[in-house]
């Protein structure tokens, strides 16, 4: 085994142990993040069916934005990143060089 190849396992381990720890943080929190408001939840069942129509348009409404920022980050950072991590090319020594191609 090289030491790339080394490396490369080793570097998917790290990054699967982060995806299971992140996995298991956000699993674990999902009890605390379905409570919700108990009033607020209250509130709104006992609101008129076309009251609670217009209060989920509302949420959804308030949730393009900020979904539409992080959206336009993303493609931003996207297309500006950083190209050195792309593997360079490899380029043949010129005719009657006495150096020997890298293979």
């Amino acid at each position: 085994m090289s030491m790339r190849q080394g490396l490369d396992r080793n570097r998917r381990g790290k990054g699967l142990f982060i995806l299971l720890l992140v996995t298991f943080s956000l699993a674990a929190q999902s009890a605390a993040f379905a409570q919700g408001c108990p009033m607020c939840q209250v509130a709104a069942k006992a609101q008129a069916p076309h009251a609670q129509t217009a209060l989920n348009l509302a949420i959804l409404f308030l949730l393009v934005p900020p979904v539409g920022i992080m959206g336009a980050i993303l493609i931003w950072a996207f297309r500006h990143r950083s190209v050195s991590h792309q593997p360079e090319a490899q380029f043949a020594p010129p005719e009657g060089s006495w150096v020997a191609p890298y293979k």
